[in-house]
């Protein structure tokens, strides 16, 4: 990735991508060090800090994110928005969700499924 100071790792398709998936990387990061200072309160019992990723779905980041692309192959193996909520919905509304838990699509590589 290129080190190009102040943009994050460059502008290039590689670098864009990197800070997709860094991204994802930092939220699942925050949701654990939440769920340890959740634990460690006495005060926050019925909080719970979960984290939910819709595996590979076909949305439109790909076709309007400049410089993403649209990829063909995305309708032949991604699955629906619909179904990319799933995780989401059971990490909220599931009935044995955990503190600190991630949910995401149980097929495929986890990148489909159910959660």
């Amino acid at each position: 990735v290129d080190g190009e100071s102040g943009l994050l790792g460059g502008n290039g398709l590689a670098a864009k991508w990197e800070r997709y998936h860094q991204s994802k990387l930092a939220n699942a990061v925050f949701t654990l060090a939440l769920a340890d200072r959740i634990n460690s309160s006495k005060d926050n019992r019925n909080i719970k800090s979960v984290c939910a990723a819709p595996g590979y779905s076909i949305t439109n980041l790909r076709t309007t994110s400049q410089g993403m692309g649209g990829m063909l192959w995305t309708r032949f193996f991604g699955q629906s928005q619909e179904d990319g909520t799933i995780p989401l919905l059971q990490a909220c509304f599931g009935p044995s969700i955990d503190n600190g838990d991630f949910w995401e699509p149980s097929l495929r590589l986890n990148t489909i499924g159910p959660a």
